[in-house]
Parts: C-alpha cells; structure tokens; sequence
C-alpha cells in the first residue's frame, strides 16, 4: 500500500506542475486601445446634444405648465430641429403652436373689451400680452398702432413742444426716431408699438427690428423684478428681433440657469 500510495501522491504533483506550466503559457490579455480623437469627439458632441434634448424638454414642459405656450412653441421646435423624425415631439410642437394662438386671440379680444370701457392702459397691455403669445397677430398690432395715435396726438396738444405728431407720409427712418424719442421718455410700451408694423412688413425694416431688438430687451430687465418669467418671454421677442443680440442671449443664459427647476406633474 505504502509504494502505491506514494505512486498516486507523484502523479499528482505530475499533473499539478503540468497544469501550472500550461497556464503560465497562455498568453497575457492585450492592454485595451486608447479611443482616438475622433471618438471622443463624437462622445463629447453625443453628450452636449443630449444635454440640449434634455433642457429644451425641460423649457417646454415648464412653460406648458406656466400657461406660456408660445415660449413652449419655441423649446419644442428646437427640439424638432434635432429630433425630426420624433413624431411625439413635433405632435407637442404643434399642440403649443395652436395654444399659443388661441391665447392671442382671447387676449385681443379682452383688449377690444377694455377698450370698449375706456381702459387704454389695460387694452394695452392686453395687446402687448397678444403679441407675447404670438408676435405676428394682426388685430393687437393694429390695435397698438391705434392707441399709440391717440397717445401721441394726445401729447401734442399736452406738450407741443416735446413731442410733434409727424406728418402723414413720413419716411420709416422718421418713425424709428420717434420710437427712440418715446424710449428715451421711458416708454418702451408705446415705442415698440410705433415700430411693430414695420418690423412685421414685408419686406421687413432691419433697422426697425434692431431697435425692437433693444426695446423688448430694455423692457425684459424692467420686468424682471416682479415678473420673470413674463420678462423671460419679452427678452425672447428680442432675440426674435435680432438674433445677433449679444447682450439678449447673454442674459437669456443668464435668466434660464436662475431660473426655478419646474415641479414635477403628479401621475
């Protein structure tokens, strides 16, 4: 037994130092290549497109929640643009495009009642706040138009002096001057309202919007304190104006990074 014994305990030191030798042949696992340049680009793009997806959603979501569809209008067409086969996002698009519409129209016609009341100051506002929820609605823009006759023809008999209601067949430059001359006096209201029709013409008055440009962003930072997310839709109009606003995009980045996290919707 002892021989035998000592037979099978040699066999298996055989095979042990066997199976050592064979695993110390297997080769040794390659080091992983380093990703290029290419790729992390492509990795660096992936991860700001996504993160673009995700703070237009957000924008659109909470502006839907606030009653500011034409704000979410613009959010969900510039998730479209990188998303145009998504039919859910371009269904949301156009959900927030008949919203926004239907907000304008009531908010003209409130404007129409209250100026049925004798409320000019409350039948502009409505109609700026027409404008707001689309910028391109005729009845508000002729309605502004209409106030602001009366207002300046008001002021001349008031303060001939100061402001003179210009003769009929001015050139455009002529209204842009007037436009700066009631900014200056901290009107941005009536100001904006004076150069809409030319901004909205066709063709359009580059000059007129580059002054718009600056009007609705003057009356965004005058907002601001106690309103901001209507001053948040105002400094919009600007950029709708001019895109080139550094100054409006700037503080547009500003104001959206400041601005509240939305609460979440219960199921």
């Amino acid at each position: 037994m002892r021989p035998l014994l000592l037979s099978l305990v040699a066999a298996g030191l055989t095979l042990g130092l066997a199976g050592c030798a064979g695993m110390s042949a297997l080769p040794a696992p390659a080091a992983s290549a380093a990703p290029t340049p290419e790729a992390l680009a492509a990795e660096a793009k992936g991860r700001k497109l996504a993160a673009f997806e995700t703070s237009q959603r957000t924008l659109a979501e909470s502006a839907e929640t606030r009653g500011q569809w034409a704000q979410a209008a613009w959010a969900w067409e510039a998730l479209h643009a990188v998303r145009p086969a998504d039919e859910a996002v371009l269904a949301r698009w156009q959900q927030a495009l008949k919203a926004a519409e239907s907000l304008s129209t009531l908010r003209a016609q409130q404007a129409r009642l209250a100026l049925q009341l004798n409320d000019l100051d409350g039948a502009r506002d409505l109609f700026l706040k027409s404008l707001v929820a689309q910028p391109t609605q005729a009845e508000a823009i002729e309605g502004l138009r209409a106030l602001e006759r009366e207002r300046v023809r008001k002021l001349q008999l008031a303060q001939p002096a100061r402001v003179a209601l210009p003769p009929r067949g001015r050139p455009m430059r002529a209204e842009i001057e007037h436009a700066a001359l009631l900014a200056a006096q901290e009107d941005l209201e009536g100001a904006i309202a004076l150069l809409l029709p030319l901004a909205n013409a066709r063709p359009a008055d580059v000059a007129a919007r580059r002054s718009l440009s600056d009007f609705y962003l003057r009356l965004a930072q005058a907002q601001r304190p106690t309103n901001p997310s209507e001053a948040l839709a105002t400094l919009q109009l600007s950029l709708q104006m001019d895109r080139r606003n550094a100054r409006a995009a700037a503080l547009l980045r500003e104001w959206r990074k400041a601005a509240p996290s939305p609460a979440r919707r219960s199921p």
